[in-house]
């Protein structure tokens, strides 16, 4: 390591995990049993990441820097949790907004002084956009890269289902294969590959995506070469599919199906925020990061949606619940007047229980 390189270390780091750093501090706004709860649900992984985090705290903030951190999670604690859980929010944007610049300008915008950073930052905002402050588009449906979220939905069923044994052996397997060891182990508990939902025709919305290619080709928001490639995909298998009805569409005619109907979907039943949080707290990093790319109120929707693939209504996750544990349905009105003022609210804690750290992975809301 270079002397510059270890003079703009200490500055640097910070940077590096303060957004982090916030979240886990914040999550001590929860009970201890709550925190307890959320924290055996997470993987192996996610575990050894938190040490990591709260390793590095101790070692590489200076002493001054862990009061600096200490004080704003402080004034974070004293606003209302919906509030406090927008600063987060923005703080995590603009920490996956540092770490996805050039590695040479990420390093030249840490090493500068904190008084100096933040004119650098407007300057490198306008060269390099944060890729979720953009409103969702009409045309967001042919993007066909990444996960669709039927099958995120059926990959968080399978992982629920897992023994801790399980998870900790497909975490430490190659990164490559974790997603089709995932659909394996699920189709061995007849998980289907894909959760659709009761009121999803593929046939229609198959349609409704060719008509919407039709409305928008040639509108100017998108290229036109990579709309006419879509189409003359989609001409290739149209008389299979309109004839006996015996052919399955192919997969990226399929895709934009999905696409299109969860870009248009409204969620059926509306979730906790905090059972959300902890839904999500619950799966691998590496299903957390499917939705990274959205918004933060978008990527909070199309949770909601892939948590009622896994959850219909009435049913709901708990946190407490061992791996592998089948879902429950929420207490009705009236048994929960009879039983707790609130169905998710935490049970004590007993008097020689532990407290753990709470998931390190940052929320995409």
């Amino acid at each position: 390591m270079t002397d510059n390189a270890k003079n703009s270390f200490p500055r640097s780091r910070p940077l590096g995990l303060l957004a982090g750093t916030l979240v886990v501090m914040a999550a001590g706004a929860a009970s201890l049993d709550e925190n307890r709860a959320r924290f055996l649900q997470t993987s192996a992984v996610a575990r050894r990441d938190l040490a990591e985090s709260l390793r590095r705290f101790d070692q590489d903030f200076r002493v001054e820097q862990q009061q600096a951190v200490r004080s704003i999670d402080d004034r974070l604690k004293t606003l209302p949790t919906e509030e406090r859980e927008h600063y987060l929010a923005a703080m995590r944007r603009f920490h996956n907004w540092v770490e996805g610049l050039p590695e040479r300008v990420r390093d030249d915008l840490l090493a500068k002084a904190p008084d100096q950073r933040l004119s650098s930052v407007k300057t490198l905002v306008a060269k390099y956009p944060l890729p979720d402050v953009e409103a969702r588009s009409p045309v967001d449906f042919i993007q066909t890269g990444g996960t669709g979220a039927f099958e995120v939905a059926s990959l968080c069923k399978t992982w629920l289902a897992l023994s801790p044994q399980e998870r900790q052996k497909l975490d430490a397997s190659p990164a490559g294969s974790r997603r089709a060891e995932l659909h394996r182990l699920g189709h061995n508990r007849n998980i289907p590959a894909e959760l659709t939902p009761p009121d999803y025709n593929e046939k229609h919305w198959i349609d409704q995506a060719e008509n919407r290619l039709n409305e928008i080709r040639g509108s100017g928001t998108v290229q036109k070469d990579w709309i006419t490639k879509l189409e003359n995909r989609i001409a290739q298998t149209s008389a299979n599919r309109k004839g006996d009805g015996k052919e399955s569409p192919r997969p990226f005619l399929h895709r934009l199906a999905v696409n299109l109907y969860v870009q248009e979907h409204t969620p059926p039943a509306k979730v906790d925020s905090g059972r959300l949080a902890q839904f999500f707290a619950s799966i691998p990093s590496w299903v957390q990061s499917t939705f990274n790319v959205f918004p933060s109120d978008e990527a909070r929707r199309r949770l909601t949606l892939v948590y009622r693939l896994v959850y219909p209504h009435p049913q709901e996750f708990d946190p407490r619940a061992g791996a592998g544990t089948k879902a429950q349905a929420s207490p009705s009105p009236a048994a929960s007047k009879t039983a707790q003022p609130r169905p998710s609210a935490p049970q004590a804690q007993p008097k020689n229980a532990t407290s753990k750290p709470s998931n390190p992975v940052q929320s995409p809301f």
